[in-house]
């Protein structure tokens, strides 16, 4: 009875050493804490494109070889593309070096932009009047010949990027938790390309003097064409600063594999600029948005 008890008492005196060890070695300075994906889209103000502009993206092409005057221009309003990211959460030892500290948590991954648009409309219609007639409700009306030219020039690009981000947030461990930071990113287009499309078409317009207008494209001198040019350009470089904004929501508290799954939204409000070597460098203020699924892992 002796020799057992004496070996009770040496197994909790070396479990006691082993735990006080424990408790005092130093934990590592930085660990993984979570993993998170991200889906969404980011808008920016149209940007003004000149026929100069193209033509310094496509100097070779031969459809921009000519004079465009009397032509109607149209821009777009907004460029709207999709973003991709992947990211992985760090957080950083306490100053007992016993524990993690739960803010700032620094978020870093990859980001893919697909869809990065700069585009620019030129039409011009000629009309040539053909008849004259009074309609069944002797109404005066007017049949003329339409020329249509239309021209649509488009730079596009897709990116990859490295991304950053230094998050302070409420406590996680909630349901609902918050979190805001702030971000750069910064990488390079994997494709450039420059597109110029001409269509050429020719229809019949009839005027009336009420105001109504009607078309018709079915008859003998109707001519519809069109042709396209493509042209590769240099990759661009381009990065952002942006402030991530997010509400949290953790799908359990209880069950041991839900409670670590979280969904999250978040917008970016930020700046982002283009270094275009055929053309200039194009800074626009964005707003992206985007739904996310993260896995935390303490």
């Amino acid at each position: 009875m002796k020799t057992i008890l004496y070996i009770g008492i040496l197994v909790l005196a070396i479990q006691s050493l082993t735990y006080g060890q424990e408790q005092t070695v130093p934990v590592k300075k930085v660990r993984i804490s979570e993993f998170s994906l991200n889906s969404g889209s980011s808008t920016a103000p149209g940007i003004y494109m000149s026929v100069t502009d193209f033509r310094k993206l496509a100097p070779q092409s031969t459809l921009l070889d000519r004079d465009f005057t009397g032509f109607k221009t149209y821009s777009a309003m907004e460029n709207k593309y999709q973003v991709f990211s992947a990211f992985v959460g760090l957080q950083f030892r306490d100053k007992e070096k016993k524990g993690y500290n739960r803010n700032p948590l620094l978020r870093v991954g990859i980001s893919y932009f697909s869809g990065i648009e700069l585009e620019k409309s030129l039409t011009k219609d000629t009309k040539t009047p053909i008849d004259t007639f009074y309609s069944t409700q002797n109404d005066l009306a007017y049949v003329d010949s339409v020329y249509h030219n239309g021209y649509d020039l488009r730079y596009t690009n897709n990116q990859i990027r490295l991304e950053g981000s230094l998050i302070f947030r409420t406590n996680q461990q909630l349901r609902w938790s918050w979190y805001a930071g702030i971000g750069i990113t910064a990488g390079f287009s994997i494709n450039a390309n420059t597109i110029i499309w001409n269509s050429v078409s020719t229809y019949r317009e009839t005027t009336y003097n009420n105001g109504d207008v009607y078309t018709s494209s079915s008859y003998k001198d109707n001519k519809n064409d069109s042709r396209e040019e493509e042209f590769s350009n240099k990759n661009v470089v381009a990065f952002s600063g942006f402030l991530p904004l997010g509400v949290d929501f953790r799908i359990a508290r209880k069950n041991e594999l839900l409670k670590h799954v979280h969904l999250f939204l978040e917008l970016r409000p930020g700046i982002n600029s283009m270094v275009i070597p055929d053309l200039r460098t194009i800074t626009t203020s964005t707003m992206q948005g985007g739904l996310g699924l993260k896995i935390s892992l303490y």
